[in-house]
């Protein structure tokens, strides 16, 4: 695993395209449901995503991000709807934030890169992560990004999950202390 840049060594941000990696079971079940909504080579559309057939399991850590900005040649992530986790985690209604700005700008660097190769090469991506908030115990996490697409060839949404094994821990602001659903 390579180091992101401004964290120390241990503190990693790892993608891969293979989901035969996925070692979550609420992010498999994700991501079948995902790969069942394709047709044929076709991504899913926006209108095929009803997010009360997501599995229940992971619904709270689930965000939905509009894809932007992409002609310009950078490619941009904003927050569309979020799961109640998600934003307990946060502390934050995260709707209409981008990922430079819920993330330190190094770490949303390396992540808009695999989250730009999905969008651009219409594949899903996995990502294995560790301690990347500088906190608390090393936790080691996946996070899954799925492209769809409004009309089943251009991604313009990204659907991304977050699975951590024992559920994670809110970050403190505020005063909350909340967990992420355990979904391992």
């Amino acid at each position: 695993m390579d180091a992101v840049p401004g964290f120390a060594p241990e503190d990693t941000y790892v993608p891969t395209d293979d989901m035969s990696q996925i070692a979550d079971p609420g992010l498999q079940d994700l991501y079948r449901f995902w790969r069942n909504k394709c047709s044929g080579s076709q991504l899913p559309k926006r209108s095929d995503i009803d997010p009360v057939a997501i599995p229940r399991a992971i619904l709270p850590a689930v965000v939905l991000w509009n894809v932007a900005g992409h002609a310009s040649g950078a490619w941009d992530f904003v927050v569309r709807l979020a799961g109640t986790a998600i934003e307990e985690f946060y502390c934050m209604s995260l709707r209409g934030k981008r990922l430079n700005d819920i993330f330190p700008k190094e770490l949303a660097k390396v992540m808009a890169g695999s989250w730009t190769k999905a969008a651009r090469d219409q594949c899903p991506q996995l990502a294995v992560h560790q301690n990347l908030y500088g906190v608390g115990p090393r936790l080691k996490a996946e996070l899954i990004i799925l492209p769809i697409s409004s009309d089943g060839t251009i991604v313009d949404y990204l659907l991304t999950a977050r699975a951590v094994p024992g559920g994670l821990r809110a970050s403190g602001k505020r005063g909350t202390a909340s967990t992420l659903p355990v979904v391992s």
